[in-house]
């Protein structure tokens, strides 16, 4: 769990740093690192929008195919993310 808390705290530093949001992007190679992180930092910011948890899917979205294969299926991953209510 501390990998994915690293990660969050270091994609929120990029994005308060003032870096560019990419909108409208699909997951792919031609994405740098830092553009698929501040994609996942903006949707995660906006998850009920357009629905309910839209943002946490695009996060999952985004993920390495690794990691979407340790944390998936998104139902799972949705619940990790939101951790205990």
């Amino acid at each position: 769990m501390f990998g994915i808390r690293a990660h969050l705290i270091w994609a929120t530093l990029l994005v308060l740093s003032g870096a560019a949001v990419l909108m409208g992007q699909d997951p792919g190679p031609a994405l740098t690192p830092a553009e698929v992180v501040r994609t996942q930092i903006t949707a995660l910011r906006n998850n009920d929008k357009p629905r309910k948890d839209a943002g946490i899917a695009t996060a999952f979205r985004f993920a390495s195919p690794g990691n979407r294969a340790a944390t998936g299926p998104l139902d799972r991953f949705i619940l990790m993310v939101k951790g205990p209510l």
